[in-house]
């Protein structure tokens, strides 16, 4: 069994090194007409009311708050050391997503291109790297980990993680690119 530390440890580097290989692909597809086209379909292709109510439950699923919650409520009915590995992890992530938008300060859809739908209340800040997507996918990759299920349950974990990246797309708060994690 691998120490609560090397666990944090390697969920993080993974994610840095994701962020690392992905950084470069965002920064030179962000003027592409590809991505422009892809959010067009999704955001507006797509628009209906239950995918609306769809795209609420993946940004639910991907808020930090909500991560910070299952991670109390996981320590406290006794999976201690999952608990800790989700808020730790999350928080820390968070951080370092937090230092990459102010440093690359990437405008959201809405701000930069006519005709985008924005699901719910726009949101403030930058855009790129999704915090939301950053969150859902290292969240389920240590619920993977810490209990090993079967790969029905390994394609829900993160078909979820997939759910909250698309729905930020959809919500017209990020380009495709943004959620590519």
């Amino acid at each position: 069994m691998r120490s609560l530390s090397s666990e944090l440890l390697r969920a993080s580097l993974l994610v840095l090194l994701a962020l690392a290989l992905l950084l470069p692909l965002g920064l030179w597809t962000r003027g592409r007409a590809v991505d422009e086209q892809v959010l067009r379909w999704i955001n507006t292709g797509l628009a209906n009311p239950a995918l609306d109510l769809l795209a609420t439950l993946g940004y639910i699923l991907g808020s930090l708050w909500f991560v910070l919650i299952l991670a109390a409520a996981v320590f406290l009915l006794g999976r201690r050391r999952l608990g800790i590995s989700l808020f730790l992890a999350n928080l820390s992530v968070a951080l370092i997503v937090a230092g990459i938008k102010l440093l690359l300060n990437e405008p959201r859809p809405w701000e930069v291109l006519t005709g985008i739908r924005v699901v719910g209340q726009p949101l403030v800040g930058q855009g790129y790297p999704s915090s939301h997507a950053v969150v859902a996918f290292l969240t389920a990759y240590l619920l993977i980990r810490y209990y090993s299920p079967g790969w029905p349950l390994r394609v829900a974990v993160y078909g979820l993680a997939t759910l909250v990246a698309w729905s930020r797309v959809y919500d017209g708060e990020h380009f495709p690119t943004d959620v590519l994690i």
